[in-house]
C-alpha cells in the first residue's frame, strides 16, 4: 500500500493546511495577550466608589475550560499535520502551532499563579515554569540593556521626595523589592537621529495617511463614531473583503485587535477622543 505522503499531491497537502486553519482559527491565530485581559478598570471604579477595599488581577479568560479547549484544538491540528510534515509549508505551520502550544502552557502557568485554590508551593513552581518558558520562547533580556533602561525609566520612580505620604512610600518600597538592585552599566541606549525619525515618519505617512484621511482632526469621537471611523479604515485597507470587522465590546474600555477573529474591538466604556494625531 502506498503511503499517504506519496499519494497526496502538493495541492492536496496545501488544501489540508487551509482546512486546519479554517477549522481551528483560534489555534492558527492564537495571541496570548488576548487571554490576559482583566477587569481592572471596573475594579478601579468600584474602589473609588468605596465598594471594594483593594484591587486584584482577575483574568476571567484564564480558566481551565478555555485552556483545555485550546489545548485539544492544538493537539488535533498537530496530529492532522504529522503525515505531511515533510512539506515545507506543513512543517512551518506545525512549528508555529508548537510555538503557540508553548504560549498556551505559559497561560496555564499564569492561571495557576493567580488561583488561590492552589498551594503556595504549587504556585511558586508554576511561577518558575512560567519564567523558564517565557525566556525559552522570547529570550532573556541582555543584562546591560536592562540595566540601562532601568536606570533611565525605573530609578526615578524609586527616588521619592520628602513630601511623599505613607502610601506612596509603601508603593515605592514594594517596587524596589520587586526590581532589586540595578546594576551599573556603560551600555548606551540607542536613540535614532532626527533624520531617521523624519524619514521613517515620511514613509509611514505616505503609506497610511490615505487610510485615515476621513478622520476629522477637530472632531471628538465617541464609541459609536470611533467604530464607524475604524470600519471605514478597514474598507480602505481591504480588510472588509478578507472578513475583518469592527465590534463594540461590552464592559471594556480598550481598543484591541484579535487576529484569529479578524476583529477590531472598541470598548463600550472608552472615553471620547479627538481625531487629531496622538
Amino acid at each position: 500500500m502506498m503511503s499517504e505522503k506519496i499519494t497526496l499531491s502538493p495541492e492536496q497537502k496545501l488544501g489540508r493546511i487551509e482546512e486546519i486553519v479554517q477549522a481551528h482559527p483560534e489555534v492558527a491565530g492564537l495571541q496570548a495577550y488576548e487571554y490576559l485581559r482583566s477587569n481592572v478598570k471596573e475594579q478601579q471604579v468600584a474602589f473609588i466608589n468605596g465598594e471594594r477595599d483593594a484591587l486584584s488581577l482577575d483574568y476571567k479568560d484564564l480558566n481551565p475550560a478555555n485552556i483545555e479547549r485550546l489545548k485539544g484544538s492544538m493537539l488535533l491540528a498537530l496530529k492532522s499535520l504529522m503525515s505531511g510534515e515533510q512539506n515545507p509549508k506543513t512543517r512551518a505551520l506545525y512549528r508555529a502551532i508548537e510555538y503557540r502550544y508553548s504560549e498556551l502552557f505559559m497561560l496555564d502557568m499564569a492561571r495557576i499563579v493567580n488561583d488561590d485554590s492552589y498551594s503556595e508551593q504549587e504556585r511558586a513552581q508554576a511561577r518558575e515554569m512560567f519564567v523558564s518558558t517565557n525566556e525559552a520562547l522570547y529570550g532573556q533580556p541582555d543584562r546591560g540593556i536592562f540595566s540601562a533602561i532601568a536606570r533611565k525609566s525605573l530609578a526615578p520612580l524609586l527616588s521619592g521626595g520628602d513630601s511623599d505620604g505613607t502610601e506612596a512610600q509603601k508603593i515605592r518600597g514594594e517596587l524596589g523589592a520587586l526590581i532589586g538592585s540595578i546594576d551599573q552599566t556603560d551600555y548606551e541606549l540607542f536613540v535614532p537621529s532626527d533624520e531617521v525619525m523624519e524619514r521613517v515618519g515620511a514613509l509611514t505617512r505616505s503609506r497610511f495617511d490615505q487610510l485615515v484621511d476621513h478622520i476629522d482632526t477637530e472632531k471628538t469621537y465617541d464609541v459609536a463614531t470611533m467604530a464607524e471611523a475604524l470600519d471605514a479604515a478597514l474598507t480602505k485597507l481591504g480588510g472588509k473583503d478578507l472578513g475583518w470587522r469592527v465590534a463594540i465590546v461590552p464592559k471594556s474600555n480598550v481598543l484591541a485587535v484579535s487576529a484569529h477573529q479578524k476583529l477590531v474591538e472598541v470598548g463600550e466604556n472608552r472615553k471620547p477622543a479627538k481625531g487629531g494625531r496622538a
